[in-house]
């Protein structure tokens, strides 16, 4: 009879610890508001984390007041806390980035003024052109 009495009073202390919500919302592109498949949703502070799916959907689980990060390649990240809501709809905004040139080589890359044979730029109209039965053998 103790027993159960002591087990009963300890499962309703620990109940009180963290009380996690079920998070679940879609991530969109800012610009056009199509859905973004592939970023990850990670909890702030914590080894949780999960993908939007191909609709950008997601679902995690995280405490409230705690903080969720959205990032993706390409795009500026965003941070969002918690609250009782449990569904959080997001949009990410592309990031502009200048690259520098870079020709890809069988044994590694390097930049174009760095490279002493013979360079040929192909586009893909000449490509179209190219009477081939595949990709593989135009290239």
């Amino acid at each position: 009879m103790w027993l159960v009495l002591i087990v009963f009073i300890f499962s309703h202390i620990t109940s009180y610890g963290q009380d996690f919500l079920k998070i679940s919302g879609i991530v969109a592109d800012s610009a056009s508001g199509n859905p973004l498949s592939g970023v990850t949703v990670t909890v702030q502070g914590t080894t949780k984390a999960t993908k939007t799916n191909n609709a950008g959907a997601y679902t995690i689980e995280a405490s409230k007041g705690s903080t969720l990060i959205f990032s993706y390649t390409g795009y500026n990240a965003h941070s969002a806390i918690v609250n009782d809501d449990n569904d959080l709809n997001i949009t990410l905004g592309a990031v502009s980035q200048n690259l520098s040139e870079v020709v890809v080589v069988s044994y590694g890359t390097q930049k174009k003024r760095e490279i002493t044979g013979a360079i040929a730029n192909i586009n893909g109209k000449e490509l179209k052109d190219i009477p081939v039965t595949n990709v593989g053998q135009k290239l």
